[in-house]
């Protein structure tokens, strides 16, 4: 029987940008801190950090680094997050109850290879944290992935928990504690955040001119190439889809709004090429290239309405 899905926003709060940490802590704070798409201004990141991640770097797109859960703007929204580690399970055990009791979850980061839902059970190591929501008869309830990467609810006995939290690299609780703020303040503050951080951006849009380059390199296995630029739309695509919700909580502009809906329609539209690349082993270079320069024009006029819109507010 599948499991029941957890009740989020699947399109905004989705895997494609958010680390499931990232995504996680979002969905959940999110129904006690009514402004959490705040974060989002965090979204703000170029073609060149997203081609350094996940092409120069080799970071898996599940694990790309982003800045949306900044300390600084959790604060200015009441929320503290916390990474306490532990040696084992029963140090953490006490950490997880009172977390829960207190926000209602915690965070542990443990090994799928533990978990019987996982795809990768038994068969391979992948650090990663479940949300834990409530221990009861012995048994942890929590949300996590489907195989569709689809949050859903589960309820496991304590040993599995465990026995994934005392096998994983990182062992490691984390916590969120909420407390009031000023909604006002909170957007003023993460709103100069944004100014500040689109004042100092830079893009070169490397990948998006050399997409043709990276399809036809000698140097890297050709469905190795596809994997990889179909990960770096894939990130671009989420990031897009989350700033596209801060902008229209801050910045109520049509043009804005509608370039990004732009940006975000052939972002899937190449991100589907290169999945359909994935299994055909077939990609019409030609035409992708062609699609990304347009992406690419796309996102210039994107960032001269931001700077136009934001900055001249300062």
């Amino acid at each position: 029987m599948a499991a029941p899905v957890y009740s989020y926003d699947k399109d905004l709060y989705s895997r494609a940008y958010l680390n499931c940490y990232q995504r996680q802590s979002l969905v959940r704070l999110g129904e006690a801190v009514p402004d959490v798409t705040l974060l989002f201004a965090g979204a703000l990141v170029g073609t060149d950090e997203i081609h350094r991640q996940i092409v120069r770097e080799g970071r898996p797109r599940y694990d790309f680094e982003s800045p949306v859960l900044d300390a600084e703007a959790l604060a200015l929204l009441g929320v503290t997050a916390r990474q306490t580690p532990a040696a084992d399970y029963a140090e953490a055990r006490p950490l997880l109850l009172e977390a829960v009791r207190e926000s209602g979850f915690a965070l542990p980061v443990i090994d799928v290879f533990y978990l019987p839902h996982c795809v990768e059970y038994r068969k391979q190591h992948v650090t990663h944290t479940i949300m834990l929501t409530g221990l009861e008869d012995g048994h942890w309830s929590f949300v996590d992935d489907n195989p569709a990467s689809v949050l859903c609810e589960y309820r496991f006995p304590e040993r599995v928990v465990a026995d994934a939290f005392d096998n994983g690299e990182l062992r490691q609780v984390r916590t969120f504690t909420t407390a009031g703020y000023d909604p006002a303040e909170a957007a003023a503050g993460i709103a100069a955040m944004f100014a500040a951080r689109l004042e100092a951006y830079t893009d070169t849009y490397a990948v998006l001119k050399g997409a043709a380059d990276l399809l036809g390199s000698p140097w890297i296995a050709p469905g190795r190439a596809i994997t990889l630029l179909g990960d770096v739309f894939t990130v671009y695509l989420g990031s897009r889809t989350c700033l596209r919700e801060y902008v229209r909580r801050q910045l109520p502009d049509p043009e804005t709004d509608a370039l990004l809906g732009t940006a975000v329609e052939r972002a899937a539209g190449l991100r589907s090429r290169l999945l359909i690349g994935a299994v055909t082993g077939l990609v019409d270079v030609s035409a992708l290239a062609a699609e990304a320069l347009t992406l690419k024009e796309t996102e210039e006029r994107l960032l001269d309405r931001l700077r136009a819109e934001v900055l001249q507010r300062l």
